[in-house]
């Protein structure tokens, strides 16, 4: 399991790209069995964020396909279906 917050999680990412860090740090967030996401839809994801937010989640389709991928409860408290997690993607 890993608890991550999403702006820190996006900023982490972002400097692992200038440090050569950044498939070793994806393919540790793609591998762990629960990857919990805080925070993350609070302010729109730009297009770096929204491409590696989408990398990770293709990655843990590929290594864990039988586990349940994304679970908003926020989204669920609002009264919003579950499943559209993926129209917070195109707010920005």
């Amino acid at each position: 399991m890993l608890y991550q917050r999403a702006p820190r999680m996006f900023g982490d990412l972002a400097l692992a790209r200038g440090d050569g860090r950044y498939p070793r740090l994806m393919r540790a967030l793609g591998g762990v069995k629960l990857l919990i996401l805080d925070d993350w839809g609070l302010e729109p994801l730009g297009p770096e964020q929204r491409h590696d937010l989408l990398e990770i989640v293709d990655f843990r389709r590929a290594a864990i396909p039988q586990q349940r991928r994304l679970r908003n409860r926020q989204a669920q408290r609002l009264g919003r279906r579950q499943g559209s997690w993926h129209l917070r993607l195109d707010a920005a």
